[in-house]
């Protein structure tokens, strides 16, 4: 239950870095719409293939000694020559593909937004370049450092989300829903949650996730109220131009008395439908991922329950959010 709250707290914070770029490349709000659509169907993909590893190693039983050895041995014993090739050259290019999205963006970061804005505000495009490669390198010495010495996936795994989300996640929720909110909480609060989560790390390492989900939590709070009143709130234009284009729900009352009643209006009632969808929303994609996971179990009368409420959290998703997206041509006549 705490790990579904923690779900909820990083869903309602929005997508980051690579992910969001591909939103941001969108020409439209239908065309993002389209995109997470595929996007969440082509997730669905892996959830019949790690029920089938899974049965196969229940199959095995004493074989496999740890959960985190059933992919390896199940391919090593059960899958034939040929197939087995296919397999692993699949899933290298799975891993591939986000191993080298990741480093791309976090060098990015540390060029665009440390190296040329901090160090070296004059740089070339050349200086840029090899800029890049160094970070590149430096993440992924640092990212084999940390494989090295970790015990387990399992362990890993557990502070990412628990811990050092924590830190990140709070800051990046709290953007979206206070208008009071400014940078300067959201840059401490990500920090002191980062450098806290990272100590725990070091020094309260046997900690339970939820403990540590907490202590973390609460420091970046700390640094995102400190950083929030320690500083003016941003200026009155960027609130406004915030407001129209991101069109957030929560506490946006000071920023709401000074706009057109009308314009406040259709931005509420675009927020209680995007609302109202998701009771569509939900259902949808976890019917979506059950359906394929109860094929490859034989349990055909849940199969059958799972497609139904697939179908029909289909239709409703459609007339309760798709058809109200917006193409590129409206949105190009409003802003004419």
């Amino acid at each position: 239950m705490f790990f579904f709250l923690k779900v909820m707290i990083e869903g309602f914070a929005g997508q980051q870095a690579m992910v969001a770029q591909r939103y941001f490349a969108s020409p439209s709000d239908r065309d993002s719409g389209r995109l997470s659509a595929l996007w969440t169907f082509c997730l669905s993909f892996r959830w019949p293939f790690i029920m089938g590893i899974a049965v196969l190693g229940l199959y095995l039983g004493d074989k496999v000694s740890e959960p985190e050895m059933v992919l390896p041995v199940v391919l090593a014993t059960l899958i034939p020559a040929g197939i087995k090739g296919l397999v692993i050259a699949a899933l290298v290019a799975a891993a591939m593909s986000t191993f080298d999205s990741t480093i791309n963006a976090g060098a990015s970061y540390l060029v665009k937004d440390v190296y040329e804005k901090f160090i070296n505000p004059r740089a070339s495009e050349k200086r840029l370049i090899k800029a890049s490669y160094a970070s590149s390198i430096l993440i992924v010495v640092l990212g084999v450092l940390i494989g090295a010495v970790t015990p387990s996936i399992n362990a890993l795994w557990g502070w990412i989300t628990m811990s050092l989300g924590a830190g990140m996640m709070l800051p990046l929720l709290l953007r979206w829903y206070w208008w009071r909110f400014n940078g300067y909480g959201y840059a401490i609060g990500t920090a002191i949650g980062t450098f806290g989560a990272i100590l725990q790390k070091i020094f309260m390492s046997s900690l339970p996730e939820w403990t540590a989900f907490v202590i973390v939590g609460g420091a970046a709070i700390l640094g995102m109220l400190i950083g929030t009143y320690g500083f003016p709130p941003a200026d009155k234009e960027v609130l406004d131009k915030f407001y129209n284009i991101t069109k957030p729900i929560g506490f946006w009352k000071p920023v709401t008395l000074m706009m057109k009643a009308q314009t406040v209006r259709s931005i509420k009632r675009e927020n209680h439908r995007d609302l109202f969808a998701l009771v569509f929303a939900i259902p949808w994609q976890m019917s979506l991922f059950l359906t394929p996971i109860h094929a490859v179990i034989h349990e055909w009368n849940r199969f059958s329950l799972f497609l139904s409420l697939f179908l029909l959290s289909s239709i409703g998703l459609y007339f309760t959010w798709y058809r109200f997206l917006k193409g590129e041509n409206d949105q190009n006549n409003r802003t004419r």
